[in-house]
């Protein structure tokens, strides 16, 4: 059972500035999220494989696009709580790789 009091809402972004693309995600688990996204992306027989964000990251093929990076620590109460700040993160910086 997750622990919402270690919730975060971070994103994925290029170093690249020119690069306006954006990934918004939520996790009880930072590290973990961090590991599975990589794996993802880079695993053609994953579901999530081609996805918007992995996508972009192979089409670039660099290195240093995908970074993830806290946005704030949410502690709250339940997953609906988590996912509607994450959805307000996505609306607010119009986070176009998100599905």
């Amino acid at each position: 059972m997750p622990h919402y009091e270690n919730a975060v809402i971070y994103k994925i972004h290029s170093l690249n500035p020119d690069v306006k693309e954006v990934y918004v995600g939520s996790t009880c688990d930072f590290a973990n999220r961090k590991y599975t996204h990589k794996i993802i992306c880079n695993n053609a027989n994953n579901k999530g494989y081609n996805l918007k964000v992995y996508k972009l990251q192979r089409f670039r093929n660099e290195a240093s696009y995908i970074i993830l990076l806290p946005i704030k620590m949410y502690p709250c109460k339940s997953k609906m709580e988590l996912h509607i700040e994450e959805r307000k993160n996505i609306e607010e910086l119009n986070a176009t790789l998100n599905s």
